[in-house]
């Protein structure tokens, strides 16, 4: 539930539940109801709290901790060797906005969906692939025009598990 008046928020994931600050990832959502969160480990319990600031206080105290459990999941890195995806071109021009998302043919349907999120982890833009016509080898996306400059992620869901990829928009 958003905290009135809040302009971000400020969520805390570690491994214990008293949150030691060498051992705590902190992140800062702005204006979003999810974020992107990197570097967790595999069949690992983790604690999360959130706390609501605005123009440079806070409005609340930290949440209660709450714990969830990552799943096994295949690194990047075996995902891509199985999968082979590319996009391009990577910086994307803001005036033309249209990306291509290139794969072998025989993977061409294992993708479903690509989101599209700012590095504080808002979702700006999405689109499901299986109502998008495929070409032999690739899908043509068309992007929302006049996009801001800077660094996004691409996420793209396929029945091995999603990828994401970064993208630059200049």
């Amino acid at each position: 539930t958003p905290v009135e008046a809040a302009s971000g928020y400020v969520v805390q994931i570690s491994r214990l539940p008293n949150f030691p600050g060498n051992l705590t990832q902190e992140y800062l959502v702005l204006d979003a109801s999810n974020t992107l969160v990197f570097d967790l480990e595999n069949n690992r319990t983790y604690y999360w709290r959130v706390r609501a600031f605005n123009s440079g206080y806070f409005c609340t105290t930290f949440s209660s901790a709450i714990t969830f459990k990552t799943a096994e999941v295949s690194p990047a890195e075996n995902l891509e060797a199985s999968l082979q995806l590319k996009i391009y071109p990577n910086p994307l021009s803001s005036e033309r906005a249209i990306l291509r998302l290139e794969l072998t043919e025989s993977d061409l349907r294992a993708f479903t969906q690509v989101q599209l999120f700012d590095l504080s982890g808002k979702q700006i833009w999405q689109t499901d692939l299986t109502a998008l016509p495929a070409f032999f080898d690739h899908y043509e996306l068309k992007l929302p025009l006049a996009l801001p400059s800077g660094l996004y992620f691409l996420r793209v869901a396929s029945d091995l598990g999603p990828q994401i990829k970064k993208l630059v928009i200049d």
